[in-house]
């Protein structure tokens, strides 16, 4: 079945008009929406590019702290945990003490919110393992993304004449809130 060429205009015509409307309600509920949230304002207003150049700097300087904190504390390719990461830092220390074989019986963690330079989360560890499990472990604690560091290590022999020890460890990693 062919269509005339009148048929064929109105056709086109009724395309045209429906993409115009589509468009133009589109247009007026994106406008309508950022009318409500503000982003009007900060995307046509004079003031609001002020406040979006000062939040850029602001942004700009809190990197440059960062970056500095990081190579202060000898790991410029780490991350800080925010106090609601507790989880993160056990799930990360666990796996890679399974890693290693290393059996970790108990995590302790107490957060330091007033330590100096920054609030700090201490966990403190009780352990399974052999010698050469215990010694990949802490040279897996240097290669995390979260930098800890071992503020104490306590070791002895599980049992005498055996390979096995037992042991505790204090790991300091930084929290940012």
């Amino acid at each position: 079945m062919a269509l005339s060429s009148r048929e064929k205009t109105l056709a086109t015509a009724t395309a045209l008009v429906l993409v115009v409307v589509v468009l133009i309600t589109g247009i007026r509920g994106l406008l309508s929406w950022a009318e409500g949230s503000g982003a009007h304002d900060l995307a046509l207003g004079t003031e609001g590019l002020g406040d979006l150049l000062a939040t850029l700097d602001t942004i700009d300087t809190l990197e440059k702290t960062n970056q500095e904190i990081k190579k202060s504390l000898g790991n410029e390719n780490s991350k800080c945990i925010g106090t609601g990461q507790v989880v993160e830092i056990l799930n990360i220390l666990g796996e890679a003490g399974g890693r290693c074989g290393v059996k970790i019986t108990t995590f302790n963690p107490t957060t330091r919110e007033k330590s100096k330079p920054l609030p700090s989360l201490e966990l403190q560890i009780a352990f399974e393992c052999q010698y050469e499990q215990l010694v990949r472990f802490v040279d897996q604690l240097d290669r995390i993304e979260i930098p800890v560091f071992i503020q104490a290590l306590r070791v002895n022999c599980k049992q005498p004449g055996q390979p096995q020890l037992a042991g505790t460890m204090t790991i300091v990693t930084y929290l940012y809130s």
